[in-house]
């Protein structure tokens, strides 16, 4: 029995030259974000060894003036992205980057720093955002335990950025066939789709942002 052959799409001459303009916009528009990511993240590295310079600054007069973390009133509770970066920055100059840890012992330590966390449960708080960071994965097998690792975080949101990116493409491709053969409820779903993956998308380089700057804050303290 002869296989049943795959019969190639054909399109027309100006859906073809519409998708070659758009591939070349979008293979310009990934050129000059990754140079801006370059940028950013250079911008970022400076700027958060000055900041943890002038942290550390202040932890000595607090020490020389004798005032406990906990009872310094200037630092206001932390929340969302904030908290995230913050508990992975604590974590890691108070622990060797890597190693596991439960999450009520890593609370333990942002509060001995003096920080507090917003919320009316500040420990369920702490804990649902210390692990949305995308450098913070779970310890297999170890229940309530997790660890930094900013390599494997950073190759899981780079591939989530990719999926999300490929999706657009994907979905921008069968928009415009459907446009072309004027098939109005496709068009109709396919652009909630594509919303909806243009908000995936944001997310995963939001995410990839903020590994950025966390590695970042990693570097400045390995200086």
């Amino acid at each position: 029995m002869s296989g049943i052959g795959v019969v190639a799409p054909t399109f027309s001459g100006e859906f073809v030259q519409a998708a070659r303009a758009e591939a070349d916009s979008l293979r310009l528009d990934a050129e000059r974000l990754r140079e801006q990511a370059t940028s950013y993240l250079a911008l970022a590295e400076r700027a958060t060894a000055e900041a943890m310079a002038l942290e550390r600054r202040l932890r000595g007069l607090d020490e020389l003036l004798g005032r406990a973390p906990q009872l310094r009133l200037d630092l206001e509770p932390l929340r969302g992205q904030r908290l995230r970066e913050v508990a992975v920055e604590v974590l890691a100059r108070r622990r060797r980057i890597g190693d596991p840890i439960h999450y009520r012992d890593w609370f333990d330590l942002l509060l001995a720093e003096g920080w507090a966390v917003e919320g009316k449960d500040p420990l369920a708080t702490f804990l649902t955002q210390a692990t949305r960071s995308p450098v913070v994965l779970r310890q297999p097998e170890q229940p309530g335990v997790y660890r930094i690792d900013p390599e494997a975080g950073g190759e899981q949101t780079l591939r989530r950025v990719d999926d999300t990116q490929r999706a657009l493409v994907e979905l921008r491709g069968r928009l415009a066939e459907a446009r072309e053969r004027g098939e109005a409820d496709a068009i109709m779903d396919l652009t909630r789709q594509f919303a909806t993956a243009e908000r995936r998308a944001a997310a995963a380089a939001r995410a990839l942002s903020e590994v950025a700057r966390t590695q970042a804050t990693l570097r400045a303290l390995a200086a």
